[in-house]
């Protein structure tokens, strides 16, 4: 994740695109499955620079639904602070 940051730091927290202006996020995709040859896609993580927002992205009935776990604060090049909502 400070990979992916360092080089946000080096050119811009949002693209430009014929929409607007988007943040760029990091998304870490997790599955609950059992059987590591057939994984789910059970939600995901969604980490916003731009924002320090991170989220947990889960379906219900068919729909993706944001959930805001909190505010990410870098104290350091390795270390954060999770302050939960």
């Amino acid at each position: 994740m400070r990979q992916i940051i360092a080089l946000a730091n080096e050119h811009e927290w949002v693209v430009d695109t014929r929409e607007g202006k988007i943040p760029i996020a990091i998304i870490a995709f997790y599955s609950k499955s059992a059987d590591p040859s057939h994984p789910t896609c059970d939600g995901f993580y969604q980490y916003t620079p731009e924002t320090r927002e991170l989220s947990q992205w889960i379906q219900t009935e068919g729909t993706w639904r944001p959930r805001k776990i909190g505010t990410v604060t870098w104290i350091d090049e390795t270390h954060y602070r999770l302050d939960a909502e």
